[in-house]
């Protein structure tokens, strides 16, 4: 061994970072449990939102801290997604249904309005935030609803 990190003493009930991994790979998630899905849905759109945010700043009608602070909470939200915590899949569904109202409602009005024939992927790219957070609905609901019920009965 190194000199500079010698080996550690292991005492009954002390497990080594190897062991630690393997234990943790033996917890199974719920069968309800979709929260990977969502975490994965919550970064792909992080991700479509913080590159499209420079090709459309000049169309997004809020403050460049406050677009960059939603981009940010949408990675954290994802982040902190686990099955041992119920609470986050409630949280990742009001975030799921707030990002799919604000991104449908941008793109019905940006269609409506003259500027769609000059900004089309504009408009496509709301519709797909509008979608990957309306599938992150379905799962953080699925994740949630028997969460709760069973803390109910």
């Amino acid at each position: 061994m190194n000199a500079l990190f010698p080996p550690i003493q292991q005492q009954d009930g002390d497990y080594s970072p190897e062991e630690l991994l393997q234990e943790q790979k033996k917890e199974v998630h719920p069968a309800h449990y979709y929260g990977d899905i969502v975490r994965k849905l919550f970064l792909i759109a992080g991700v479509m939102m913080i590159v499209g945010y420079p090709f459309f700043r000049d169309l997004i009608d809020v403050p460049t801290v406050f677009a960059v602070g939603l981009m940010v909470a949408i990675g954290l939200f994802a982040g902190i997604q686990t099955w041992r915590h119920p609470w986050t899949g409630v949280w990742n569904t009001a975030i799921s249904v707030v990002a799919v109202c604000m991104f449908e409602y941008k793109a019905a009005l940006f269609y409506l309005s003259v500027n769609y024939s000059l900004h089309p992927v504009y408009f496509w790219t709301n519709e797909a935030l509008a979608l990957i957070f309306f599938f992150a609905i379905y799962f953080s609901v699925k994740t949630s609803l028997e969460t709760v019920i069973k803390k109910l009965m």
